[in-house]
C-alpha cells in the first residue's frame, strides 16, 4: 500500500474518532501551499495542502542530465558508478532535481470542512471552508488530470490552477494535524 494510500485509511480512522468525540476537532492554523497531490495507487489527484513546517530545502536529491541517473547523497555519498547506459564516473551533469523536500508528514489531502486561505504575493485569492463534490474513479478530469472531487460552486478550472502551481496558503484542518 502506497503511503497515500495508509494515509487515507488513518485519516478516515480519526475522522470517525472526531464524529464519536474521541478527539477534537483541529484549532491550529498551518502555514504552507498548495499542491495537487497525485502518485501511482491514487488512481488520480487530490486537493492538498503541504503544511511548511514539512518543507526542507533538498540538499541530497540530484539527477543527471545526461543520462537520467538518479543520485540521493544521503543514502550513497559517493558519486554512482554504473555501467550501461549511464554515464561514466566523474561525467555526470548532476544537478538538484529540487528546490525542496516535501515530507509526507506535512500532507493534508483537503476535506469537507477544512478552512483554506490561498494567496499570491498576499493579495488573497481564494478563501473559505472546503466542501467537495465527489467523483467516482476515472470520470473527471481536469487539464488531463484525472480528479477525485471538486470544490462546490468554484470553477474547476480556476480552482485547479490555485494547486496545479503551489500557491502561499494557510490551512485550519477540521480534525487535529498529526
Amino acid at each position: 500500500m502506497t503511503k497515500a494510500g495508509e494515509k487515507l485509511i488513518k485519516a478516515a480512522g480519526e475522522m470517525l474518532a472526531v464524529a464519536r468525540g474521541e478527539i477534537e476537532p483541529a484549532s491550529v492554523t498551518l502555514g504552507g501551499r498548495t499542491s495537487f497531490h497525485s502518485e501511482t495507487g491514487t488512481e488520480g489527484g487530490y486537493w492538498a495542502f503541504q503544511d511548511g513546517a514539512w518543507i526542507k530545502p533538498n540538499t541530497t536529491r540530484f539527477y543527471c542530465f545526461k543520462c537520467n541517473m538518479y543520485w540521493d547523497k544521503s543514502r550513497d555519498n559517493k558519486e554512482p558508478t554504473f555501467s550501461g547506459n549511464y554515464c561514466q564516473p566523474g561525467e555526470h551533469d548532476f544537478q538538484l532535481i529540487s528546490k525542496e523536500d516535501w515530507d509526507y508528514e506535512g500532507l493534508h489531502l483537503l476535506e469537507d470542512g477544512d478552512e483554506l486561505s490561498v494567496f499570491d504575493k498576499g493579495t488573497t485569492l481564494w478563501s473559505g471552508v472546503i466542501k467537495l463534490r465527489q467523483f467516482p474513479l476515472f470520470t473527471e478530469n481536469v487539464f488531463g488530470f484525472w480528479i477525485h472531487s471538486e470544490q462546490i460552486d468554484v470553477d474547476r478550472e480556476w480552482w485547479a490552477e490555485l494547486f496545479m502551481t503551489p500557491h502561499e496558503a494557510t490551512l485550519r484542518p477540521k480534525r487535529k494535524a498529526r
